[in-house]
């Protein structure tokens, strides 16, 4: 439950880091939610493979 928690609030830095890097046209805050976004992904298939049981 803690790791499906950390996820959603992992998506909800992401989608406020690229609204930021809108607003301010800035590319380092476009390379941080791309980065939030890559760890998101990681953790999901971290989860995906524990479930599966491989």
């Amino acid at each position: 439950m803690t790791v499906i928690i950390a996820f959603l609030a992992n998506i909800l830095v992401a989608i406020a880091k690229t609204v930021a890097a809108v607003i301010t046209s800035s590319a380092s805050m476009v390379a941080e939610a791309a980065h939030s976004v890559a760890v998101g992904v990681a953790v999901a298939v971290a989860v995906a493979v524990a479930v599966g049981g491989r």
